[in-house]
């Protein structure tokens, strides 16, 4: 929702840009000028089907333009900010957040094209350029052969859309499961690095001083003997160091 007085160029620009009408770096600057003209949100909706009550950006504590029909608080910080021309203000045709303090929208008609990122900024591309990556690429794992591998139509023999569902919900959730515990494995491995190591584990062939491997004993001693010969020893190898 933005101000009636907007300029035409920048309420234009997504449309413009895609016409080749104006460059890539010329879209992104209209995109970030578009934003002063925006409505404040004076107050949120209370209900999903409620209103949310929004003001003119010239008024409040931090106006982000400037508009001959509306008086700056006092308070307001002193910046440079976008003037509203006089020229587009005729009395007759204002709009009703012009001559109120503030308007009523319709929350079901503001949440469609409301996104998280002003659409275009650079936000925006780096935020959906990595969610778009990490949806084809858990796709592309979901398919692969060798683990769910759910493009296979023999990993789901039954009839009927309902009983694929369940074998593919089945899948999916196996899917979510290795993936946790591979993660938490993962975890788990990053810890133990990053952790100062205790004294090492002794093999077991090095606690009972016999290589069976080498035929030699742990002492050095080259001659081989074998685990009886050991217990029968009358000064016996220790079984643990």
């Amino acid at each position: 929702m933005y101000c009636p007085s907007t300029p035409k160029p920048l309420l234009t620009a997504t449309e413009d840009v895609q016409k080749d009408v104006i460059d890539i770096a010329t879209y992104r600057a209209r995109i970030e000028s578009r934003k002063a003209f925006a409505l404040h949100v004076k107050e949120k909706a209370k209900t999903p089907g409620g209103k949310a009550i929004l003001r003119c950006p010239a008024l409040g504590p931090s106006p982000t333009v400037t508009c001959p029909l509306r008086e700056m608080m006092k308070s307001a910080a002193k910046k440079a900010r976008p003037h509203v021309e006089p020229e587009t203000l005729e009395q007759e045709f204002l709009d009703t957040i012009c001559t109120k303090h503030s308007a009523a929208f319709d929350l079901t008609e503001m949440q469609q094209p409301a996104q998280a990122f002003d659409y275009g900024t650079e936000e925006w591309e780096e935020f959906h350029d990595h969610a778009r990556n990490t949806v084809e690429s858990e796709n592309q794992q979901l398919k692969a052969a060798g683990d769910e591998d759910i493009e296979t139509a023999s990993r789901r023999r039954v009839r009927g859309i309902s009983a694929a569902q369940i074998l593919i919900t089945v899948l999916l959730v196996y899917h979510n499961i290795r993936k946790i515990a591979a993660f938490l494995d993962d975890e788990l491995r990053r810890a133990r690095k990053n952790t100062p190591s205790g004294p090492a584990t002794v093999r077991r062939r090095d606690r009972a001083w016999l290589n069976r491997y080498t035929k030699t004993t742990g002492d050095g001693d080259l001659r081989v003997r074998n685990t009886k010969d050991l217990k029968r020893s009358a000064d016996p190898q220790p079984l643990r160091t």
